[in-house]
């Protein structure tokens, strides 16, 4: 085998290693971010109405059953 073909074929080998480690890099970069977007989105519905707003409407309600 010719060596400088060879080293080509290494060489290939090794970006294309890089190239799919780049790749599940980013798809795991993906992931995370929209892992983190539902949490987000979760959080806020979750937290939508503050217990400060419900204890107002929970007089509210007392008022009108009265």
């Amino acid at each position: 085998m010719d060596p400088y073909s060879f080293d080509f074929m290494v060489k290939d080998h090794i970006q294309e290693l890089v190239g799919e480690a780049a790749g599940g890099q980013r798809m795991a970069n993906g992931k995370k971010r929209h892992l983190r977007t539902w949490l987000t989105a979760v959080v806020h519905l979750w937290t939508l109405t503050p217990p400060a707003a419900c204890d107002g409407l929970e007089d509210h309600e007392e008022g009108v059953s009265a």
